[in-house]
């Protein structure tokens, strides 16, 4: 007759002790329990981790709170710099209207320009230079990572907390310290 109790591989039986049925069976039991409580206790401080690597990832990590708030203001700046932009095309198309229009006007920009009709001859005044209408084309804003905690920083927080976490859930207490020296 075979056993019904076999080893992970399939090939041969378990002995009574490889099943933890030793000669008491309220000690393999116990062992039981044990194993289960040590899980149980893993088990615990693996959601533990997980929730706290969650929540630094929402609050400081690179899709975090802290980054939404600084992308908000850098976009914010951009539609600033949008709208100053906008103005001031809507200018230079008001003055191109002007200049389509007003032949003198035209005429008068081009001298400025250094333009000459045919037979006219030019005359340069030095010390006395004319300031140019500065055009401001607006600040380029390139991309730049908001600050932020990097990812792997937070996995290692979390395991940290894991092991920390698991390393006090299975530290002997007082009160089983004086339960094992009461049952020896």
């Amino acid at each position: 007759m075979t056993s019904p109790y076999v080893d992970w591989l399939g090939a041969a039986p378990l002995s009574a002790r490889q099943r933890g049925e030793g000669r008491n069976p309220a000690r393999a039991e116990a062992r039981r329990a044990a194993a289960r409580g040590i899980a149980l206790r893993a088990g615990i401080a693996a959601w533990a981790a997980l929730v706290l690597y969650c929540l630094l990832s929402l609050v400081a990590g690179p899709a975090g709170f802290a980054a939404y708030r600084r992308l908000e203001a850098r976009n914010e700046a951009m539609r600033d710099n949008i709208d100053a932009l906008g103005t001031a095309n809507a200018r230079l198309r008001q003055e191109l209207e002007s200049l389509r229009s007003d032949a003198d006007r035209a005429a008068r920009e081009a001298r400025s320009l250094g333009y000459l009709r045919p037979g006219e001859s030019a005359v340069i005044v030095v010390g006395r230079r004319p300031s140019p209408a500065e055009l401001d084309p607006g600040r380029v804003l390139g991309y730049e990572d908001p600050p932020s905690w990097p990812d792997s920083a937070l996995k290692e927080i979390s395991l940290g907390a894991f092991l920390a976490i698991l390393a006090a859930s299975l530290a002997p207490r007082k009160q089983d310290r004086g339960r094992r020296a009461g049952s020896s």
